[in-house]
């Protein structure tokens, strides 16, 4: 097994015979590169896999079926590990890692871009200093900073001023959390915008809307319209 590739949000690995051949020549599922390297921890009777140590003792990995690797050291020692294979459902229930402005994912987890995150901190500002929603769409254009499909529009900027995720925190959806409940995570990468700020942010978010919908008697479509 010395194949690998990415489904878009996991990396996999593949029977190399299959990758070549196809399922007839090797009929072993897909395996998880996480998982992976967790099994070979456990081989290796590590806590977390160290790469030069398994290339310095490991001459091979077989699969013998589809829930067990055999790791194959380079001393003759044979280690059977059970592990839990990919399979092709497990695709739409994957944590998506989705990206957003101001954040890469990584092997680590959510990294700040530093130029994403100053547009970040230049839209929030500018909210609390009260500036509408197509004012901020300008303000960030003219400052010469995009969306990821180019165009700032009100969308992409009421978008980012609701998203938790700036103050460091994520919330995990029922079907991607492996509890199968609604999981928030707390710390769960460095945050760009404080706590404080983000709620008072919030706040100013509701009463405009309350004041638009007072005085306009607007639609749940027609809320943003609020914001200009």
């Amino acid at each position: 097994m010395n194949g690998n590739k990415t489904d878009g949000m996991q990396e996999i690995w593949i029977c190399y015979g299959k990758n070549s051949k196809g399922t007839a020549f090797c009929s072993t599922r897909n395996i998880r590169g996480d998982r992976i390297r967790e099994a070979a921890a456990k081989a290796l009777g590590t806590t977390v896999f160290d790469e030069a140590v398994f290339a310095s003792r490991v001459d091979k990995i077989v699969a013998p079926g589809d829930d067990t690797l055999e790791f194959h050291f380079r001393d003759g020692t044979v280690v059977s590990v059970p592990v839990e294979t990919y399979k092709p459902n497990q695709q739409s229930v994957s944590d998506p890692h989705k990206p957003f402005p101001g954040y890469v994912w990584t092997k680590q987890g959510y990294q700040i871009v530093p130029e994403e995150a100053d547009m970040v901190k230049l839209v929030f500002r500018l909210y609390f200093e009260g500036q509408s929603i197509n004012v901020i769409c300008r303000e960030v254009a003219d400052a010469g900073y995009r969306s990821f499909r180019g165009k700032v529009s009100s969308r992409f900027i009421t978008r980012m001023l609701d998203d938790e995720r700036y103050t460091g925190r994520r919330t995990l959806a029922a079907r991607y959390s492996g509890t199968g409940r609604e999981e928030l995570l707390l710390n769960d990468h460095e945050a760009i915008i404080s706590d404080e700020l983000f709620e008072q942010v919030r706040a100013q978010r509701k009463a405009r809307r309350d004041k638009w919908n007072q005085g306009r008697h607007a639609t749940p479509d027609r809320v943003e319209e609020g914001d200009k």
